[in-house]
């Protein structure tokens, strides 16, 4: 709640803009207006013009930094039924990965009062624009990470992974569960893995051959990145058959009740600690905590990975709402990359924030959704390292919509994205 009405409090404070998310690939900080993959404004080193999913996102952990900066490949459509506020969806996003300092993995726009009002009032800290002007995107709920912008991109020598995600998305639960057809763990003998890659191209993650055989890419039998298990839980074989190898632990999340244990910041999650004299965060502590799974998830037939949703009809056009999103990550040309997280494997969003459509007394031509909360967010990977990770707010993303029927019960689908409409 205090998250919603901080970014209320700041979205009334600079005029309600929403970012700027239409830019050049090979340099973010350069708008475009020939997104999906157009070559006008960009070309060259520049690359293409794509549609970003909002601002740069730290994800860091004890050991490393990490910034993320993903765009749209192509389209993204899907329905919305008016009516319930019920929203369901497909898309492909690639997301960059790159290394950064522990403390906030991403360049940070530093003293610009108004974001994205398009008056590049801060100045960029770290990456290619060091020292140059930018217009603020989104403030991290992590202190240390600071305000990220697309106008402060990292160093392209800092890559580290470039991962094409297939996303399902929606606000009324998404689940994807362990078959038959569901790959050999081959980090794990016997059981089932919901994500592996095929064979004959490691950057398509599958969860069956039939997904390969259609790429035309062989099955779904890669062994690169990591050898996959559908956790890094202890079993202790002291206590054979006890079933609990991961364990809900509420909110649709699971925790290794045997181990690994961790032992990190409790505010600062990331940040690794030994005492509380290694948590510069105010009120923060060291403190110990077994390792995250997704819970239910053991690689035992039936065993399933959901994403939590929830929707709500609008009113005056707007709902509170929570867009769940699943997705198989296919392993990365980095071996550290893969082993920390644990890809190939399942990463899952689930985001709180405001569906917005312009229907008004008819039919809406134009939806959109804005996260919200900077709560836990992001779990990336069976690992467990990288599970409820923050979002920084600002991600909004928009579609023009096609309906049927009348208000306030108008059976829709949607494509896009398209500009934000509030965008400078």
């Amino acid at each position: 709640d205090d998250a919603f009405v901080d970014d209320v409090v700041e979205g009334l404070a600079n005029g309600a803009h929403d970012v700027n998310n239409q830019r050049c690939t090979g340099d973010t900080s350069v708008p475009c207006t020939s997104a999906p993959g157009g070559l006008a404004g960009c070309g060259g080193p520049l690359g293409t013009c794509e549609w970003f999913a909002g601002p740069p996102q730290p994800a860091t952990i004890q050991i490393a930094g990490t910034c993320l900066i993903s765009h749209y490949e192509g389209a993204i459509s899907g329905t919305f039924d008016q009516a319930t506020g019920a929203i369901a969806g497909n898309g492909t996003m690639v997301t960059r990965a790159y290394a950064g300092p522990i403390d906030g993995g991403c360049p940070k726009c530093v003293n610009d009062l108004f974001p994205n009002d398009g008056a590049a009032g801060g100045t960029c800290v770290l990456g290619t624009r060091n020292g140059l002007a930018c217009d603020a995107n989104g403030r991290s709920p992590e202190p240390a990470n600071g305000v990220t912008s697309l106008d402060c991109p990292p160093n392209p020598g800092s890559i580290i992974a470039t991962t094409t995600l297939n996303l399902s998305s929606g606000n009324t639960g998404l689940t994807k569960t362990v078959s038959l057809t569901s790959p050999n763990c081959n980090g794990a003998p016997g059981k089932k893995c919901l994500c592996a890659s095929c064979s004959g191209n490691s950057d398509i993650a599958c969860e069956s051959d039939a997904e390969c055989a259609l790429a035309g890419a062989g099955t779904c039998t890669n062994i690169a990145g990591e050898p996959r298990k559908p956790n890094s839980c202890v079993d202790d074989t002291g206590t054979p058959g006890d079933g609990t190898v991961c364990v809900a632990s509420g909110g649709g999340e699971g925790v290794c009740p045997e181990g690994p244990v961790a032992t990190h910041c409790a505010i600062e999650t990331w940040r690794s600690c030994l005492a509380d004299d290694d948590c510069p965060a105010t009120n923060d502590q060291c403190i110990s905590q077994n390792r995250e799974c997704f819970a239910g998830y053991d690689g035992n037939l039936g065993d399933s990975v959901s994403a939590i949703g929830a929707a709500a009809p609008a009113r005056n056009g707007a709902a509170a709402t929570t867009v769940g999103t699943l997705a198989c990550q296919p392993p990365s040309g980095s071996s550290l990359y893969n082993t920390v997280h644990g890809f190939p494997g399942p990463v899952r969003w689930e985001l709180d924030g405001v569906s917005e459509n312009d229907g008004g007394p008819a039919c809406p031509a134009r939806l959109s959704f804005l996260p919200t909360s900077k709560g836990p967010a992001f779990d990336l990977g069976w690992q467990g390292f990288l599970h409820d990770q923050r979002q920084i707010g600002g991600a909004k993303v928009t579609v023009a919509t096609t309906c049927t029927g009348s208000h306030p019960s108008c059976s829709c689908t949607y494509a896009g994205p398209i500009a934000n409409p509030n965008a400078p």
